[in-house]
């Protein structure tokens, strides 16, 4: 049941769900409040969400699927040593605007989830990440997580970074906020 539901979470079957806006803020407190009950005893889970933050229309169960696998992921990057696990929300910087042609006339706020985990190994491609199937966990992973974090953020337009240059991993979601 699990699986077909996100077949479908992340086809183009749900979209007539979505709401034509959201306070990402306010949906994204609801879910860190949700799904940290899950967090293991070892692990320090904090956040700082920029409030009044209005992005383009989405189904909040995407967005709970997608805090859930990288809070997952970040929680066994851990493992079952003490760590920490940062999510903030902010709006992105004028920089990200003027990136490409196809940014340069939106405005993004940017999600992004941070551990102080291993990161990723030397020498793995970060793309090869969001392959279905591909894991490094070995018989614990499934390799669907960051599979279907992309392709929900594929459905509504979003994109997905990898953060390596420090100790773990930040994981950045640049979100399109609401046309004024």
């Amino acid at each position: 049941q699990d699986l077909s539901t996100n077949v479908l979470r992340v086809s183009k079957v749900s979209e007539g769900q979505q709401d034509t806006e959201h306070d990402l803020s306010q949906v994204l407190k609801e879910t860190i409040s949700e799904i940290t009950i899950l967090t293991p005893k070892s692990i320090k889970v904090e956040s700082d969400i920029a409030p009044g933050i209005l992005v383009e229309g989405f189904d909040k169960q995407d967005l709970q699927v997608v805090l859930y696998n990288l809070l997952t992921n970040a929680f066994q990057a851990i493992d079952t040593r003490p760590g920490n696990v940062t999510i903030r929300l902010k709006k992105a910087d004028a920089e990200l605007q003027k990136r490409s042609i196809v940014t340069k006339d939106k405005e993004f706020a940017v999600l992004s989830i941070t551990d102080d985990g291993p990161g990723i190994a030397e020498g793995l491609d970060s793309n090869d990440l969001f392959d279905p199937f591909f894991t490094t966990k070995g018989s614990n992973g499934s390799g669907l997580g960051l599979f279907v974090v992309s392709s929900i953020a594929d459905k509504y337009d979003w994109q997905i970074k990898l953060d390596r240059a420090q100790k773990g991993l930040t994981v950045c979601i640049n979100i399109p906020l609401q046309k004024s």
